[in-house]
């Protein structure tokens, strides 16, 4: 759970004795890849993102523990739109607010008194990477992170299988263990996303209608009596992740199908709580992907209160919006359809913390990723303090969508500020 007791006040005083000295963002002050924060804010739109096919196994495979853990080779995803393609409609331009500065290392105001530094308010909140390390290398992969950033990771993310159909998703064939055992070693808090849907060949082997009917109950039972037998029985648990893009299995597409989703989503809940041991808590994690237009809503894919612990959207620095500045960036993921200000409206109107459980600096191939971008890791910053957040992962891992490595060389000026920031 977020730590309570943090005004606006404090949060900028404790960022203001932190943040890394970085140039006047008007004055740009980032790689090429876009231009600084003080540019223009009229809004256009261009061609959707690529979808993210992150860690499902038909494109990554599964590392010699049996989880999702490793290989950066993944096919490219379909673009986010109904039909495959570009949109065609513009996404609701978002709203222009005032950025966050980045402010200076230290201030005269609140450098004249001696003593320790105020506590940072961000330690309070758990980190999480995930470093798409092979197999049994997760937990020191994680550790390596909290040495490049200064941080202090909590929560580790990995991914299980979903390539090999049944018996590899729910651990029946025993390539779980050894990759669960060093998880539970580690004394890292498990963040797993779990797939609905497996592949054998690339083929779907279940499907949406039929999961809400319940057939494929116990195969969720056997994973929740693998989980806790491998000693997480306390993992938060992604199960559909991303149900609303087009590049898994379990996609939603239409109305039907988002109810077929919510029903699916409660069985596999209400099967897992079943078994003795498990006290699993489940975060419902659509992308954030504009669905508007397409015949459904994004509520209608929600299952219930009673199903669900906690909510949370991905978040990557890119946009498909013009001019690609990180003011316009950010404001497309702050007020865009379905992101960050309707994550914090639908927590609030259910009373679910928060999540964010993949984010990261991004650049990529095509150009519409803003590259090192500090202001990103700022405003991230801000918007975690100001909200119920529970825990957030940085998804560090280089994959064919685009780089998000931060101690991979790329993002020199957004890895100092994370340092100061998180660490």
């Amino acid at each position: 759970m977020a730590a309570t007791g943090w005004g606006p006040l404090t949060v900028v005083v404790c960022l203001t004795v932190v943040v890394l000295a970085l140039d006047d963002p008007g004055a740009g002050g980032r790689s090429a890849t876009a231009a600084g924060k003080g540019a223009g804010t009229g809004v256009t739109s261009s061609t959707g993102p690529a979808g993210r096919i992150r860690g499902y196994p038909d494109v990554r495979g599964a590392g010699p523990g049996g989880l999702v853990t490793g290989g950066s080779a993944q096919a490219p995803g379909p673009a986010r739109t109904a039909a495959g393609g570009p949109s065609t409609t513009a996404p609701r331009p978002p709203t222009t607010a005032a950025p966050h500065p980045v402010p200076p290392a230290t201030t005269s105001s609140t450098t004249t008194t001696s003593g320790p530094p105020p506590p940072n308010p961000l330690a309070a909140i758990p980190l999480g990477v995930f470093t798409g390390a092979s197999g049994l290398s997760g937990a020191a992969e994680v550790a390596a992170f909290g040495a490049a950033t200064g941080t202090h990771p909590r929560d580790a993310a990995d991914y299980l299988p979903g390539g090999n159909g049944w018996a590899q998703l729910d651990g029946s064939a025993g390539n779980l263990a050894s990759t669960l055992q060093m998880w539970h070693q580690s004394g890292l808090r498990l963040v797993l996303a779990v797939p609905i849907i497996p592949t054998a060949k690339g083929v779907p082997v279940a499907t949406l209608q039929a999961g809400a009917a319940g057939s494929y109950n116990s195969y969720f039972t056997t994973l929740a009596r693998t989980l806790v037998a491998g000693g997480e029985g306390n993992a938060i648990l992604r199960p559909g992740w991303e149900f609303d893009g087009s590049w898994y299995p379990w996609a939603v597409s239409d109305a039907t199908s988002a109810g077929w989703f919510a029903a699916y989503f409660r069985n596999i809940v209400t099967s897992m709580r079943s078994v003795p041991g498990a006290q699993f808590l489940f975060d419902w994690n659509p992308s954030g992907q504009d669905i508007s237009g397409k015949g459904w809503t994004i509520d209608q894919a929600y299952p219930g209160d009673a199903s669900v612990d906690l909510v949370g959207i991905d978040v990557f620095d890119e946009t498909w919006q013009t001019p690609q500045t990180p003011q316009v960036c950010w404001n497309s993921l702050l007020t865009g359809v379905d992101e960050l200000d309707w994550l914090a409206a639908f927590g609030a109107a259910h009373n679910k913390p928060l999540t964010i459980p993949e984010w990261a600096e991004t650049v990529r191939s095509d150009g519409h990723g803003l590259g090192d971008d500090p202001s990103f890791v700022v405003e991230m910053a801000f918007w975690i303090l100001s909200h119920d957040v529970a825990f957030t992962v940085y998804f560090n891992a280089d994959e064919s969508d685009g780089t998000h490595n931060l101690s991979g060389g790329d993002f020199p000026q957004a890895l100092g500020t994370f340092r100061k920031l998180f660490g």
